[in-house]
């Protein structure tokens, strides 16, 4: 092969790059920055201990498979949680009302932020009623195609809820 072909079809593949990555670029412009999501559980256990099992951040790695570590700050009214992947987010409680809502923001230097609130409900059955809104912002427009292939709005909050329930069993155990 000659070098004047093999700087052709570098130069070729050097301009598929740049259309691939441009092409990415406005896909993820014409996405909404941000993604919401809405659940609503029942859980076969009291308010009282649900909303202590969602409140003691410092012992969620202890039932969350996703999270790794937890570092409290301020007294526990911010924290570090470090993913099983090794991504670190920051955390900020906005509110608690006790047995009834408990809200947080977070934000990641991955490029994205939001905010998680749980309503907890006592049911006449002695179960509890969790309802969790989590919105996500993303910035970046590649950032938000990376986010939809690994991270879909509701794929964090089913696995957060399925984690719950399976910690309130076997606790119940």
């Amino acid at each position: 092969m000659s070098i004047k072909r093999g700087f052709k079809i570098l130069g070729f593949a050097v301009l598929a790059l740049v259309g691939v990555g441009v092409a990415v670029w406005m896909y993820g412009a014409s996405l909404p920055s941000e993604l919401r999501a809405e659940r609503t559980v029942t859980l076969d256990a009291p308010v009282e201990e649900v909303y202590r099992l969602v409140t003691e951040v410092a012992r969620q790695p202890e039932w969350r498979s996703d999270v790794r570590t937890v570092t409290l700050q301020d007294g526990g009214k911010r924290w570090t949680e470090e993913t099983r992947q090794g991504i670190a987010v920051d955390f900020e409680e906005a509110e608690r009302v006790p047995l009834q809502t408990y809200a947080i923001r977070f934000r990641s230097a991955q490029g994205f932020e939001g905010d998680w609130v749980g309503s907890f409900k006592s049911l006449s059955s002695g179960d509890t009623e969790l309802n969790v809104v989590e919105t996500v912002h993303t910035i970046s427009p590649i950032g938000r195609v990376i986010q939809r292939m690994l991270a879909p709005a509701g794929a964090h909050t089913d696995l957060y809820l399925k984690d719950l329930k399976q910690a309130l069993e076997a606790r119940a155990r």
